[in-house]
């Protein structure tokens, strides 16, 4: 696949994910404006699309769309790749990030609540889910991301897993987190 077809799974796993939310979160969700987008500098190319609550209920402080999101990678992409939090080579990630004392995410004020719901959230997911703190000069980074492995058994179209698999775990990670960052 090249970066067009990884950019056009990234906005249907957004169009399916809509069908896929519970009712209470279905309508609260929107892409990142410019999104899904590629980086040149992965090798090779991988597609982006961040999505972020449409209302931010949360503090006004937390979402942002350079730092604080949930995000779908499609496309190979490995520990050689300085953005990406684990050490392993996946086709794909399903992701929610958060650095700690940037800006955009409250200067580090809501780092331990996260890293509650992030840890909640991993072990009501499952064996598929990591939890990870990438450490950062001003303070690690949070992820809890699910890797798609190249060998992994999930449904494919060509070596990605399908728009639908990714929707559902997009799904599965958004009701698992966003009502506990409501609180």
């Amino acid at each position: 696949m090249d970066l067009k077809d990884k950019l056009q799974r990234a906005s249907e796993v957004f169009d399916i994910l809509e069908q896929t939310l519970p009712l209470n979160l279905k309508g609260q969700f929107v892409k990142v404006q410019k999104d899904p987008h590629g980086f040149p500098d992965a090798k090779p190319i991988y597609g982006k699309l961040r999505i972020m609550p449409d209302n931010k209920n949360v503090p006004k402080t937390f979402w942002h769309q350079k730092w604080c999101f949930y995000v779908v990678g499609v496309g190979r992409i490995g520990a050689d790749y300085k953005r990406f939090p684990l050490n392993i080579a996946c086709d794909a990630h399903v992701m929610f990030q958060m650095p700690h004392g940037d800006k955009g995410c409250g200067k580090g004020q809501h780092e331990e609540a996260v890293e509650d719901v992030l840890t909640s959230a991993k072990n009501s997911l499952g064996t598929d889910w990591e939890f990870c703190s990438v450490p950062k000069k001003d303070g690690p980074k949070h992820f809890l991301v699910k890797p798609y492995l190249p060998a992994g058994n999930y449904p494919r179209d060509g070596h990605l897993p399908t728009a639908s698999v990714l929707a559902q775990d997009l799904a599965a990670l958004i009701n698992a987190t966003y009502p506990a960052f409501l609180k």
